[in-house]
């Protein structure tokens, strides 16, 4: 194993992970998760009941802020291993612009527009996600574009130009 395979582990990217640290460092806000949510790193978040609070995207009608970022956060749970979500009313970095890594429930092109998952549809039911399409209304458009060519549901990278949060 040695360095390489040690190298190669701290290379893999993680949901919230800024993708292109070396061109553009992004923009982050800092927002408070609002009350009963639990929120994973690397998915779209919506205004909640107030401007500094966030949430999980529920319906067409929400404004999408930004992707949560994971900011080196490796707390994990006892029992699975993974990262804990954030949780309520903790504080936590959304970024609004620059280019992260998220999650695509589909395979996307380089430079199509970006869509947001707001309500569960067949086998996409996980709010917060990408696709390439509004998937009849269950998706909102918003300002990014995808950063790469993917083939398949995973990690892709996404270039964020948010309004300002």
């Amino acid at each position: 194993m040695g360095q390489n395979a040690t190298l190669r582990n701290i290379l893999v990217a993680q949901l919230g992970d800024q993708a292109d640290t070396d061109s553009y460092r992004g923009r982050i806000e800092t927002l408070k998760v609002e009350n009963n949510e639990a929120i994973k790193p690397g998915y779209f978040v919506s205004r909640g009941s107030t401007d500094s609070e966030i949430k999980i995207p529920d319906g067409a009608g929400n404004e999408i802020v930004g992707v949560t970022v994971n900011g080196g956060r490796r707390v994990l749970d006892q029992d699975t291993g993974l990262p804990k979500d954030y949780g309520q009313n903790d504080k936590i970095g959304v970024a609004v612009e620059g280019v992260w890594y998220v999650y695509t429930e589909e395979a996307a092109a380089l430079g199509a527009k970006v869509f947001v998952r707001h309500t569960a549809s067949g086998g996409n039911p996980v709010l917060g996600t990408v696709r390439t399409d509004d998937d009849v209304a269950k998706a909102l458009a918003i300002n990014a574009k995808f950063a790469e060519t993917v083939t398949a549901a995973g990690i892709v990278k996404v270039k964020l130009l948010m309004a300002q949060v």
